[in-house]
C-alpha cells in the first residue's frame, strides 16, 4: 500500500500552524457545569467509610451527573435534589454506556466501574434519607475483569497509519511517531506522555518509559521509529515548547494520555468511520505476538512493565488457533509496514 509522505517540512508546519490558529469570530456559549457540592459531600461520606478509591468514585459520580445535565436536561445541584436521580434515568445511562461500548469508546469493564459509582451515589443518598432508591447493576453489565484480548491485523494498523499520513495536520509527524512507538513497544499512552527529551537517545535508539504503575524501564526502538522521531524533533520548535516532554500539543504544553487516545480515535474515524483500534488493543497485539514468536517470557514481561508475571501469563492462555488466524509477525514494523511508509 502506497502512503503519501507523512513528513511535514518546517515551512509546511509553520504555514499550517498559523492558518489553523487564525481567530474566527463565533458565538461563545457558556458551558454548563455540575455544581460540586454534592460531589464533595459524597467524598466526605466515602472518607468516613474509608473507601480506598474515593477519588475515582467521585470522578465517575460527577460524570453521571454531567450525563443527567447534558442528556437528560436534569441538574442535580444539591442533596435536596437527589430525588431527581431515578431508576429510569439510570436505565438511560446504562443504555448510553452500552452504545459507547459498541462504538469501542470504552470497555465493558469501564462501563461497569461507572455503574459502580452510580450505585455508591444511590447508597449515599439513601444514607442521607434523600431517596430510598436501591440500585443494582444489571447482570449483563457486570464485568469485574478487564482482561479483553483485542487483536488487530497488520493491514488494519497500516490503514490507521495511512489515515494520519494522508492528513494535512501540522502534527502528523508527531502523531505517526506516537502510533509507531505504541506498535513497536506495546507501551501505555501514559508512558508516552511521560517521555522527556532526556529519556530518548537517538544514537542508541533507546527510550526510557515511566508510569507510576510500572516504574521506569529502558527499551530499544527500531530504526524506523527513530527516523520518525527525528522528523518530529525537526518541527517541534515551531510549537514553541513550554515543557521538557518529548510530545507536546499545539500550544507547547505536555501532551496528555487522554490526548493520545483522542489522536488514535480521530485516526480511526478517518480510516474506518468508527473506532476499531485502540492503544490497549495494540498493547495486547504486541504482547501476544511476542510470546507466539518464542520470545523469552521474562523479557516480554519486563518490557511491558508488568508488575507480576501473572499479567503476562494470561496471554498464553488464549486460543492458539485464533491467534494463528489473526497474528502479526511479532511486529508490523518488522513486516515491512514502515518500508511502505518511507516510500
Amino acid at each position: 500500500m502506497t502512503i503519501p509522505n507523512p513528513i511535514s517540512t518546517p515551512n509546511e508546519v509553520q504555514n499550517n500552524f498559523v492558518s489553523s490558529n487564525k481567530k474566527i469570530p463565533k458565538k461563545v456559549e457558556r458551558k454548563k457545569k455540575v455544581p460540586k457540592s454534592i460531589i464533595l459531600d459524597l467524598g466526605n461520606y466515602l472518607s468516613i467509610l474509608n473507601y480506598a478509591s474515593a477519588k475515582s468514585y467521585m470522578e465517575r459520580a460527577d460524570e453521571f451527573l454531567k450525563y443527567l445535565l447534558t442528556k437528560e436536561k436534569v441538574q442535580v445541584c444539591s442533596l435536596n435534589e437527589g430525588h431527581l436521580i431515578t431508576q429510569d434515568r439510570i436505565a438511560h445511562f446504562e443504555s448510553y454506556l452500552k452504545v459507547r461500548i459498541l462504538n469501542d469508546e470504552i470497555t465493558a469493564h469501564t462501563a461497569y466501574k461507572k455503574l459502580q459509582a452510580v450505585r455508591v451515589l444511590c447508597k449515599f443518598l439513601d444514607f442521607k434519607n434523600i431517596t430510598s432508591l436501591n440500585y443494582s447493576i444489571p447482570k449483563n453489565m457486570i464485568h469485574a475483569s478487564n482482561e479483553s484480548n483485542y487483536y488487530f491485523e497488520s493491514e488494519r494498523i497500516l490503514e490507521l497509519i495511512n489515515s494520519i499520513a494522508s492528513s494535512t495536520s501540522p502534527t502528523r509527524s508527531r502523531d505517526i511517531a506516537i502510533l509507531l512507538i505504541l506498535v513497536d513497544t506495546g507501551c501505555r499512552p501514559i508512558e508516552i506522555a511521560n517521555i522527556s527529551l532526556e529519556d530518548i537517545s537517538l544514537s542508541e535508539r533507546t527510550v526510557y518509559l515511566y508510569c507510576r504503575k510500572s516504574g521506569k524501564r529502558k527499551l530499544s526502538l527500531s530504526f524506523e521509529v527513530i527516523s520518525f522521531i527525528k522528523h518530529y524533533l525537526d518541527i517541534r520548535p515551531y510549537f514553541q515548547p513550554t515543557c521538557v516532554f518529548l510530545f507536546i500539543n499545539k500550544i507547547g504544553g505536555q501532551l496528555t494520555s487522554k490526548s493520545i487516545r483522542n489522536i488514535i480515535r480521530s485516526a480511526n474515524i478517518e480510516a474506518f468511520g468508527t473506532s476499531k483500534i485502540n492503544a490497549r488493543g495494540l498493547r495486547h497485539t504486541y504482547t501476544t505476538n511476542a510470546l507466539e514468536n518464542d520470545n523469552d517470557f521474562d523479557k516480554v514481561s519486563k518490557s511491558l512493565g508488568h508488575a507480576h508475571w501473572k499479567s503476562t501469563l494470561r496471554y498464553l492462555e488464549k486460543s492458539k488457533k485464533r491467534l494463528k488466524n489473526n497474528t502479526l509477525q511479532h511486529n508490523p514494523l518488522q513486516a515491512g509496514m514502515v518500508n511502505d511508509l518511507c516510500q
